[in-house]
């Protein structure tokens, strides 16, 4: 038997365009139009903190498995925040396009994002590095990535994009796997 259950959460800001669930803390990060971002507690029944962002949209949150930082993308920056103390840890410019995608790495040592002109940056977190570029250029025929996610086991990076096109990438040397 399923059972459905719906909630208008109804916070500081209004018309959340993008959310994330944290699967540890049972936390929902929302994306509001007046471009901040609201920590919802478990129940989704209060605002816990609001996050401040810089101009632009939101185009995609992601928690750590551990729940402990979220990741935004807004415009060509990535910036990771401690949602618990509203503290921004870092922000990362990730290049001149805007970024579609984020994943945290299994371990949540690694971020990377998909943009425009089918770019995937690798960062370590602990300092802001990049590790990686992999750049799926029109040669390959992959022109702009929209989504991606690692494997839960493996060094693999999934990445999505428009016509239904999904390919494979080795996350430490940027080998495409297949598509």
């Amino acid at each position: 038997q399923v059972r459905q259950a719906s909630r208008i959460l109804k916070g500081s800001a209004t018309n959340g365009h993008q959310s994330a669930w944290s699967q540890t803390t049972g936390k929902i990060a929302v994306a509001t139009s007046t471009r901040t971002i609201d920590i919802w507690n478990r129940a989704g029944t209060k605002v816990e903190r609001t996050l401040p962002t810089h101009s632009g949209w939101i185009f995609k949150l992601a928690w750590s498995s551990d729940g402990t930082k979220l990741a935004c993308a807004n415009g060509n920056r990535v910036t990771i925040w401690k949602p618990a103390t509203g503290t921004k840890v870092q922000e990362i410019k990730a290049g001149s396009k805007s970024v579609h995608g984020i994943a945290w790495s299994p371990d949540n040592a690694r971020l990377a994002a998909t943009s425009d002109g089918g770019i995937v940056k690798i960062w370590d977190v602990t300092n802001g590095g990049e590790i990686l570029t992999i750049r799926a250029d029109a040669q390959k025929g992959i022109k702009s990535m929209t989504s991606l996610s690692w494997h839960p086991k493996k060094n693999l990076l999934a990445t999505g994009h428009g016509l239904g096109l999904c390919c494979a990438w080795h996350a430490e040397t940027g080998k495409l796997i297949w598509r």
